[in-house]
Order: C-alpha cells, then structure tokens, then sequence
C-alpha cells in the first residue's frame, strides 16, 4: 500500500530512472515493513520546479501510507534523502518530503478498499 511520489526538475537517463526506481521500491519495503509487491513508486523527472528562487536541482517527495504509526517519519526522511543523494546528487537541503497516512477506508485497491 505505500506509494512514494518523487517529483524533481532534474532529467534522468533511462538507467537512473531504474536504478532509483527499484532502489526506493527496495527501501520503502524496509522503512514501512510492507511486502515490496505492494509498494508503488511514481518518478516524475524534468517537472518545472523552483525552490528558494532557484531552479537548480530540487526534488518534492509524497510518502503515503496505511498506519505510519510504530515507524519514525525522522529516520525514514533521512534514509530518503541519503538515497536520493547518493543517486541523484541533489542536496539533501533542496529536498522536501511529506507524510501522509491515509485512513483505510479511503484507501482503495482491486475495487474495494481496505476497511
């Protein structure tokens, strides 16, 4: 059930784009303790974006989930951030995320939801 949306105004090659891809996929597995079949991550690249009056790299971060509750939202955007660093080189200073936990009757897969 977790998605992670990434949105930056970098481009990336085809090759980064998995590379991040399956990384992040990887980790939200491990931050949320989820299955990984059931994490979805949205990469949006080259998207117009300017953080601080500047339109150097910057990356906006959606993290939502069912239940966050038992998981430290601080150590999970720290180990986001590490990753998106190591892959993308941007700054760790020119990224934001948010956290959203999603109330599971508002959240809704193979036509039910999971209330």
């Amino acid at each position: 059930m977790p998605v992670i949306k990434i949105q930056t105004n970098k481009a990336l090659s085809e090759d980064q784009t998995k590379e991040l891809l399956a990384a992040t996929s990887r980790k939200a597995s491990e931050w949320l303790n989820k299955p990984e079949a059931y994490v979805q991550v949205v990469l949006e690249t080259s998207t117009a974006m300017m953080f601080a009056g500047s339109t150097e790299p910057s990356i906006l971060i959606e993290v939502r989930s069912l239940g966050f509750s038992g998981h430290s939202m601080g150590e999970i955007s720290s180990s986001l951030c590490i990753l998106i660093h190591a892959h993308l080189n941007v700054p760790e200073d020119r990224i934001f995320i948010n956290f959203f936990d999603i109330e599971r009757s508002n959240w809704g897969w193979n036509g039910k939801t999971f209330a």
